[in-house]
Parts: structure tokens; sequence; C-alpha cells
């Protein structure tokens, strides 16, 4: 019996419900009628053993009032029928009208004609319950109550539960069993899981607590101790047992091992060996699955290879566990149509447990009386006005929880750690260059900078706090630690952030540039490295706009190739002047030789420094399906210079004033040298033209392998497709495009196509003319082992880049193109072409 004694008096109301309701009716229109005193009773108070249909009609025929329960499941279930029909049968013989229709989430559904005669209540929205209940309340002569105050949530939020949360700890049973079985057997495991998956959850409120109260481990305590590496090998040096003690040996966050300096990291594992043979100790060692090559190749491997015991993330039923189990168990029913939305937006996602349960926190303060609904995750949003940084795209449930929880953080820092913050997050990106943006794990160093370290390191040990857990912290406090975002959620789901990701964006490719050929020019010291031209002006603005983003490593290197380039530039100068005065001074040699020199001089393009690297190529087949470049592949290509723009016509024509070069091999009446058309790229030039041009600079045509590795990044981005826009997030595309109504060639420097350049500042390697390699047709893709020397009989060149003559049409747009960049029929090292150019490179 629900609630009174049906012994002494009668039975107020006979619930009767669709077994799919019960949550709903035991959270809400149970607790609300208990609370108020209302007597009643429910098919769950029949019996076990009873007929069926006799218990519901004595139960009709003593209760007041009979409530039918109309769901939609309801109406898909007819089993309640009977009910109905006692009732009004019940009502004749009285002369009453006992039945009781409560509609929930039926109010546009047509009723049944049983049910259709009759005045319902309705209890939909949480108003319309509660007027509902009230009725029901006073029907039975009794005023309503207000609902009592709900209990503490019982899940831990973005902390790891704790050991005397364990009567709340749900969803890893199966595995807490496990190990306790394990351990019976063998004194040693290494638990072995991805960041976020329960380690520490499943440690403090699984494995002790169970280990506590089993009794296979005979008579006896256990003595828990909680050990880091950070805490040094003095931490494991245990004294010996007591009597009747057991002592279990924790080792947390083992990855710490891995950043700190070798001699610290040999000794703590050194001791650790020592304790794995310490009597009366069992050990548990718990590492972040991301570090197992780590791990792998750690002194300790040998002892725990046999021992591990691999922790995956919950799977569909064990979220279901961890949200329901602990609701239950404060006596709160959660909406399964809520249970399957959070569990549906939870999959796949690593790492996910404690955003979870701070997605419970945000929604335990919905709570109707004792029932959690699905409508009270719909009402997780955002703000409106942070639909403007994520492009008006919503954010619900899970993601908003994630959301809201990071802005809370954020609001409440100091405003002096703002702006460390904003460069710290932004950091932590992996920019995905065509995909989706990711984590990017860096070391402390790197990121502090110019910031004070103890100042920094507050702001990192709030952000990474137990209830933060924005940021999350491996290493030791004496070796190199590193920091990483908690959760790759964070990136799409915080507009903030998001929003920080699109304004700082362009700035931190920069100083990510910056930083990396600064390390490259630290290490070998090769001056080739140190910046020029347009790198070392946008360098200069970047700076000028960010100086606490400048470390002082980068402050060298942005000195040291600002005095390159100033002494360059005196030198140039200076020969310039030099070879005027000679060209004028009179006839000889030497004239001509100044007269050359100064031609060359004026021929030269700006050129952009690429270091070597490991880069993603491949480019499948061309677009006419003739040709096959290869899979894509990864492959080391050594450091290069290559030209910024394409040679123009006025850089070839002071070629052959020089008497280098020869002119173009151009179709009578072909406009070649006019001065509309001097920044024009040169074509007509065949592959032993453009290396002799190149030749006279000094340099070379590029290898194929080197083409593609200028336009693609090292990185590999996509090809673009048709007439698809201009983006650094993708190779240069065609000029096809908004700025131009029809396809032809585009100058040099034109602004209408810098978009069209790489993030590297290398431009128009698609869309405006193709261009020569020195590459042999018939070398293996990307593995030549030789190269044109300008002379050499060769059946045909590869040519890479797409002509303005050769643009892919809007249907043959798609995400993962490689045919863009084809052979175009592989003209031969002494044949020209009306759309084929060339560009230099040098090592």
């Amino acid at each position: 019996m629900a609630s009174g004694d049906p012994t002494d008096q009668r039975v107020q109301l006979f619930i009767s419900y669709n077994r799919a309701d019960a949550d709903w009716v035991k959270g809400t229109l149970e607790e609300a009628l208990r609370s108020s005193g209302v007597t009643f009773r429910t098919r769950d108070d029949i019996e076990p053993g009873v007929p069926v249909l006799k218990a519901l009609e004595r139960e009709v025929k003593a209760a007041n009032w009979v409530v039918i329960v109309v769901t939609p499941a309801y109406l898909v279930d007819d089993s309640d029928d009977f009910v109905v029909l006692l009732g009004q049968a019940f009502g004749k013989e009285t002369g009453t009208w006992p039945v009781l229709p409560l509609l929930h989430g039926v109010d546009d559904q047509p009723l049944p004609l049983l049910l259709g005669m009759l005045q319902p209540l309705r209890a939909t929205t949480t108003e319309e319950a509660e007027d509902a209940f009230a009725r029901l309340a006073k029907a039975a002569g009794r005023p309503l109550a207000q609902p009592s105050p709900p209990p503490a949530a019982p899940y831990p939020g973005m902390r790891a539960y704790g050991e005397q949360e364990a009567a709340t700890f749900r969803g890893r049973t199966a595995i807490t069993d496990d190990l306790v079985r394990r351990l019976r057997v063998e004194r040693l495991i290494c638990l072995i899981g991805p960041s976020g998956s329960g380690k520490s959850s499943l440690i403090n409120a699984g494995l002790i607590p169970s280990l506590k109260s089993s009794k296979a481990f005979g008579p006896g305590t256990w003595t828990v101790r909680f050990v880091r590496p950070g805490d040094g090998p003095a931490a494991l040096a245990l004294p010996g047992p007591g009597n009747d003690e057991r002592r279990l040996l924790i080792v947390d966050q083992f990855e710490e091992t891995f950043a700190a300096e070798a001699a610290s990291s040999s000794d703590f594992q050194k001791a650790l060996l020592l304790a794995f043979d310490a009597p009366s100790t069992w050990v548990v060692v718990a590492v972040r699955a991301d570090f197992f090559a780590e791990l792998m190749s750690a002194p300790i491997w040998a002892r725990i290879a046999g021992h591990q015991f691999p922790l995956a993330p919950l799977n569909d039923d064990e979220l279901a566990a961890a949200i329901v189990e602990p609701a239950e168990a404060s006596g709160v029913y959660v909406e399964p149509a809520l249970v399957e939305r959070i569990v549906a937006d939870a999959a796949g996602e690593p790492g996910i447990l404690p955003f979870l349960q701070e997605t419970m926190l945000l929604l335990w303060d919905h709570l109707e009386r004792r029932f959690l609904p699905l409508r009270a995750y719909e009402t997780l949003v955002l703000p409106r006005s942070a639909y403007t940084a994520i492009g008006g795209e919503e954010v619900t449930g899970l993601h908003a929880a994630i959301a809201l929880h990071a802005e809370a953080v954020w609001t409440d820092l100091p405003a002096d750690q703002c702006d460390v913050a904003r460069r710290t997050f932004v950091r932590l990106v992996q920019f995905g260059e065509g995909r989706p943006d990711t984590r990017r794990r860096q070391a402390v160093e790197q990121l502090r900078g110019r910031e004070d370290p103890t100042a920094y390191d507050a702001v990192l040990m709030t952000l990474a706090g137990d209830t933060e857990r924005l940021l999350t912290l491996s290493g030791s406090e004496t070796g190199e630690r590193f920091v990483d975002l908690a959760h790759e959620s964070m990136i799409s789901a915080w507009p903030r952030f998001r929003g920080w990701i699109k304004d700082y964006r362009k700035a931190e490719e920069i100083r990510r540039e910056i930083e990396s050929f600064e390390k490259r020019w630290r290490e070998t010291r090769d001056g080739s490295y140190l910046y020029e031209g347009a790198q070392l002006r946008d360098a200069g603005e970047w700076k000028k706009n960010y100086p606490t983003d400048a470390d002082p490593e980068v402050d060298r290197f942005l000195a040291a190739s600002g005095r390159r380039a100033r002494r360059r530039w005196l030198a140039k100068v200076v020969l310039a002047s030099l070879v005027t005065a000679l060209a004028f001074a009179g006839v000889g040699a030497g004239a001509v030789w100044a007269r050359g020199l100064a031609l060359n001089l004026s021929a030269r393009g700006e050129s952009v420094r690429l270091p070597d690297v490991q880069a993603r190529l491949g480019s499948g087949p061309s677009p006419d399906l003739r040709t096959y470049r290869g899979p894509d592949v990864v492959v080391r290509v050594a450091a290069v210079s290559i030209d910024r723009f394409e040679v123009t016509n006025r850089q070839y024509r002071l070629c052959i004033d020089a008497g280098a070069c020869t002119p173009p091999q151009a179709p009578a009446g072909s406009a070649r040298y006019d001065d509309e058309d001097q920044q024009l790229p040169v074509v007509w030039v065949t592959a032993a033209q453009a290396h002799r041009f190149c030749t006279w600079l000094g340099r070379r045509l590029p290898t194929e392998t080197e083409w593609e590795r200028a336009a693609r990044g090292a990185e590999g981005r996509p090809w673009p497709w048709g007439d698809a826009p201009p983006t650094t997030a993708r190779a240069n595309v065609g000029i096809e495009s908004a700025n131009y109504t029809s396809p032809g060639r585009v100058a040099v420097g034109d602004p209408a196509f810098t978009s069209g350049q790489t993030p590297e500042g290398i431009a128009h390697l698609l869309g405006n003319v193709s261009e020569w390699t020195s590459t042999p047709t018939d070398c293996a893709a990307y593995a030549c082992d030789r190269e044109w020397d300008g002379a050499r009989p060769v059946l045909s060149l590869v040519t890479r880049g797409l002509s303005y003559k050769g643009h892919l049409s809007a249907d043959q747009e798609g995400p993962d193109a490689h045919a863009v960049l084809g052979e175009f029929g592989n003209p031969g090292a002494f044949i020209a072409s009306e759309d084929v150019g060339f560009r230099c490179a040098g090592g």
C-alpha cells in the first residue's frame, strides 16, 4: 500500500498507469500525493499470486476515485481499458462518476471513447501538473503540500568520486569486481585508460571500498597510500606492515614520470620496482592510455607487461547506469528519454565522464519534485548572445553544460589572469587546416613565455583544479611539465573559446611559424632560416600587435633576422652602386659583367624558406585520369627556398637582355612584353628555357615533391575543387571565383588573389598557370632518384598546378579532392604551352 492503512480508512485514490510511465508517476504524482497525506494504491500494491482481475475489481471498489494516467504509452496499450470499465460500472452502481483521466503529453491526441466523455485533468507542463495534483489532493480532502527540498545531487561534477561516495558510484560494478578478483591472485595491476575514463573514481569509490569489505583476502585491515611521481622516490619507501595489515599502494598519474628529468624518472621507477616486492603490499599503477608508447619503453615495463588492466570508456549501458542509479539511490527518477539522449550525445566522446557528471549536476536544479525530465536537458542552452560566436549554431545539453561550466570558471578568474588564460587556451589548439581543430599538448615552459613563473603557474593551477578541470597537467614539479585541454568538446562547445580561435588564429599561426624557424636557426645557426622580406614584415607587425606573445628566444631570432636583412640590403645598395658606376665608366669586359650582374639582381624574386619536414603528399589521378602519381604518403622533404610568385614577363625579359635566356616560343602576334603584361607569369617557355633562367639566378626548378609540399604544407592541406573560394585551410585554389567572371592569368601581386596564398605566403600555386618541375614523368612518385639537369634527353617532365584553362567544374566539388594537381598531358621538356610557366627553388 502506497500510503495509509486500508483496515482503518477508505483508500482515497487508485492510480492506474502504463509501466513505461512509472518514473514520471512515482517521481511526481505519487510524491505529491504522499507528501500531502493522500492515501492511494497502485497495481504495485497487489499481492503476488492474487488473480489480477479480481484484485483490480476490489481496488476500484475500495477507492473513492480511480485515476487513469493517459500518456502516449497508454494510448498504444489498451491493458488499462479494463480498469476504466470497472470504474464506470462501479460508478453506475453507486451513482457516482469516479474515473479521472490525467493527461500527460497527449493534449493534441484524440482520447478513446471510454475516456473522451470524461472531464480530464491536464498535466503536461510543470504548472499544469501541480494544478492537477492540487485538484486530486482536494478531492481527497487534503491541501497539496509544497514540494520538499530536493536531495543532494549524487554526482561529483568535474572532480573524481571519493571513497566516501561509494554508495552513489555506479556503472563500473563488473569492472570493480574483476579488479578485486585479479588482485586476489596477483599483487600488481597496471590500470591503463584514456583521460576522463574514470580511473581515479574507479579506484577511490570502487576498488578501495570493495577491497575493504571483501572477505576473500582473509582477516586483516587495509592501509591505503596514494603516491604520484612528483612526490619523488622517498614516497615509495614503505615501512614494514603491522599485524594483520595489508597495504594498497596507488601510484596515480604515472605518466608524469615521462615528463620528469631522466635521473628523477629513473630513481622513481627503481623505488617502485622495490615496492612491487614489498611484503603484504599490493600495487595499482594508473596511467593514461595516450602514454602507452612511453610506458613500453619504461624500466618497469618488464614487470608490469603481464599485469595490464585496460579500462575502456564507459559503454552505453554503463553510461546509463552512471546516470540512473545514483539518482535512484537518492529517491529520484530519471525519464528514460533523457537517459537515451545523454547517452547518445556522449557516444564516441573520449573522456566524457567528468562532463556527464557536471551535466547531471546542472540538471539537478531542474527536478520536478522527484523526477528529472527530458525537457530539463533541452533547457540547458547558452545565452542568446553566445550564438554569434558560433555562427548561430545551437548548442544544447551535454555541450552546453561543458560551455556553461567553462564560462563560469572564466568569469571567476581575476582580471589580471584573463589574458594569460586566453593565450594559453589558444596555444593548446591544433588547427585542423580543413579538418576539425583538436587538442595540442604543450610544455609549461613553452606556454609561459614572458610571464612571471609564479603568476603563470597560479593561473594553470586554477584552470586545472579539481573543480575547474578545464586543463590537465602532467609531469613533476622538478621536471618538465605539460598542459592539455581537459576535453576537445570545449573547442566546439564553448562560444568564447571559438571566438578566440577565430580572432587570434592568424596571429597564432604566425607565432608558431616564427617559433618553428627560430628553433631550427638556434639548433643549426643556419642563416637561411632567418626571416626576410614579407615574412620579416609580417613578423614585425605581429610583434607590434601582440608584444606579450613573443618570448626572449623569438626576440633574438627576429633581431638577428632584422640585422641580416639590413646587411643584405646595404650590400645590395653598395653592389648596385658599384655595378652602375662600372657600367657607365667605360666599355669592355668589366662593363659587360657589371651590366649582367645588375640585370641578375633585378630579376631575383622574393623567396620563402620552408624547413625540412615529414610531409603528407599524394596527388591521386590527374583530372583526365591519364596519369597517377600515387596515394597519400609521408615523406621527408629537405629544407627548400621557393619563389613566392611565378616568374613574370619582366623577370624573364631581364634574363634575355643579359644574353642568358632566349625569347619565349609564343606564336606570331602573341603579346610578350607589353607594359600591361609585365607582371603576368611568363608562358610559352620550355622546361629547358625555365631551367636556364633559374640557373642564371643560381637556383633551379623545384622537384614535384618540393612543389607539392609548398602547396599542401607539411600537414597535407586538402586540394580544392572547382570554384571553391580561397582559404588558407586548403591548398591554393583556382581564380574561378566570385572575383572573376571568366578565367584568365592573374598578375603577380593582384590584390584580388591574395587570399589564394598559402599560410606560408606562397602565391598562385594553383589556378594561374601550371608550372614546370625538374622531375621526369617516368620517376617513382615522391621517390625519384634523379632530377633533370636541363640538357639530358627526357621524354617529359612533371608539371604541377592547375592553370586558368584547366579549372574543374562545380559538380566535381568534394572535401578530399586529390585530382586537382595533375600532369595535364605531360609536355616534353622542349615543348612550350600558353598556360605553363615556372618558379625557381634552391636548397
